[in-house]
């Protein structure tokens, strides 16, 4: 009876515990993936360096921030990202 109760409340501690490890690791990968927006405070020229593939709309990929990192290969632009954006710098006054 004892080995029984041993075995039990280790399991279930296993499962407590990988449970957390999980939720941990999850709550990490998560909060790494937060895009900050940039604040520009004198005036700068728009330099646009345009790298991969530029497609009309590119579906968002979340783990396409780790290619850099890894060494991987640029990311494929959207047309209507990249306009987006230009559209966002026209409109900024430290932007010309």
């Amino acid at each position: 009876m004892k080995q029984f109760l041993k075995f039990t409340f280790a399991a279930a501690f296993g499962i407590v515990l990988s449970f957390f490890l999980l939720f941990g690791l999850i709550a990490i990968i998560a909060s790494g993936t937060e895009t900050k927006e940039v604040k520009i405070d004198k005036p700068h020229i728009l330099k646009l360096k345009l790298e991969g593939t530029l497609q009309d709309r590119v579906a968002e990929n979340p783990f396409d921030i780790y290619g850099d990192v890894l060494g991987g290969t640029p990311s494929n632009i959207g047309l209507n990202e990249l306009l987006a954006n230009i559209k966002k710098a026209e409109n900024d006054e430290n932007i010309s």
